[in-house]
């Protein structure tokens, strides 16, 4: 009988063992974290006057500039609320060089606040989509979120780049967001405002991106088809099967109009400020033609056709896509107009460096560097004419004249487009 009961109590042991297993918890059994314990308080010594002008003021520039609202449809006391909080955001990353945990709680909270007063505002940072999800995922998720938060502001703080933001995704895409969008997003310095998948050079939406949207139809909106048929006027469709994802966004006017970078699978996204490009009559500006032109040359000198898979020769110009080919249009370039400047250039810094040899720049942002040159030359040599004289200047641009294919690339352009719109 006594072993009987021993063997029995053994195996209500060993039931119990398997019933309460971590992953099968109850959620209510998760301590849950709370982000007010481990949001730092480095802003209590911002000193912030509380008499900010609307009119230059960082929150302006979000809601009104970027997003599209008025300020004056606010309440007064809401208005000096998300005023303070967006300049004591403002002055915690001029003073630390970074958003700290803090900084991203005033955001956050702003957004939340917006959103519950009927606003439409995308996710702006990691501790905003935690927040709004609380009710809506467990503990340990939640939990997770806040950590992922924390993360990326640490990473940001050593200057080292994270993709903590992915780790999210298994969690916030059944809600219609992308852990890169979101990343993306910097407290609201960008904002996201579409982001689309590119294939045969027609765009379709993605469903996953900055805004709460479980519409697994969303729709193309206009202006962003629109600017995106001029893109395929500009970028040929060899350039155009390069590309896989298109996001639109702001930053404000007149700051960054575009930008491209590379992905994981080689292929490229390229980014496109609405407000910089489009004017309010509807018309394309120069300024931002100009952009697509400059970001395109980026593609065509730093694809993977120009990029030396496994190479160590010293004599080949490398960038941050790798080593590029000895062909190649950079590496040609690089050598012929750089590589006995590239030391000085480093010595004495841009701003010197351009001073010197101004005469032999067709802006100030091509003495930023090789790649940035060869792309201002590259615009140049699209929107001007063929030049006749022998200087520097007039050879960087002449340098693409002996590719019959980027003659080609440059006929492309100036057929589609009117001739006053470069």
């Amino acid at each position: 009988m006594k072993l009987i009961r021993i063997l029995a109590l053994i195996l209500l042991i060993g039931l119990l063992s398997v019933s309460c297993k971590p992953d099968d918890l109850n959620q209510k059994d998760i301590k849950e974290e709370t982000y007010e314990n481990i949001y730092d308080n480095v802003d209590d010594d911002i000193e912030i006057n509380e008499n900010i002008d609307e009119e230059t003021s960082q929150f302006k520039s979000f809601f009104e500039d970027k997003l599209g609202y008025r300020l004056s449809d606010l309440s007064s006391e809401n208005k000096k609320e998300f005023l303070i909080k967006f300049e004591k955001n403002y002055k915690i990353r001029e003073k630390e060089d970074y958003y700290t945990k803090r900084a991203n709680l005033h955001i956050a909270e702003v957004a939340q606040k917006l959103r519950t007063l009927g606003y439409e505002i995308p996710m702006l940072n990691f501790l905003d989509v935690a927040m709004h999800l609380k009710q809506h995922i467990s503990a340990k998720e939640y939990n997770k979120l806040l950590k992922i938060a924390k993360d990326i502001v640490e990473a940001e703080s050593n200057y080292v780049d994270t993709d903590a933001g992915l780790e999210a995704d298994n969690i916030i895409n059944q809600f219609g967001l992308s852990g890169h969008a979101v990343s993306s997003n910097i407290n609201g310095e960008m904002v996201q405002l579409g982001l689309y998948s590119v294939k045969n050079g027609k765009i379709t939406r993605n469903t996953l991106d900055t805004y709460i949207d479980n519409d697994k139809t969303i729709k193309t909106d206009k202006i962003h088809q629109k600017i995106w048929d001029k893109i395929t006027q500009i970028i040929p469709p060899k350039y155009q099967n390069m590309i896989s994802k298109y996001e639109m966004g702001t930053d404000a006017m007149y700051n960054l109009t575009g930008a491209v970078d590379v992905l994981k699978d080689k292929s490229w996204i390229i980014w496109i400020d609405q407000n910089d490009l489009i004017e309010q009559n509807g018309s394309f500006n120069t300024y931002g033609i100009g952009t697509i032109i400059h970001e395109m040359a980026h593609i065509i000198s730093l694809n993977t056709e120009q990029i030396e898979e496994n190479s160590n020769d010293p004599t080949l110009y490398k960038v941050d896509e790798g080593t590029l080919k000895k062909e190649a249009y950079l590496n040609v370039f690089y050598h012929k107009f750089w590589e006995f400047l590239i030391a000085e250039h480093e010595k004495i810094g841009r701003e010197k460096f351009y001073k010197k040899y101004e005469k032999d720049f067709v802006t100030e942002y091509a003495s930023s560097n090789p790649r940035e040159d060869f792309s201002e030359s590259f615009r140049y040599f699209v929107i001007e004419k063929k030049p006749t004289d022998n200087s520097t200047l007039s050879q960087k641009l002449l340098f693409f004249y002996q590719y019959p294919e980027l003659v080609e690339v440059r006929n492309y352009i100036r057929t589609n487009l009117k001739e006053n719109e470069y």
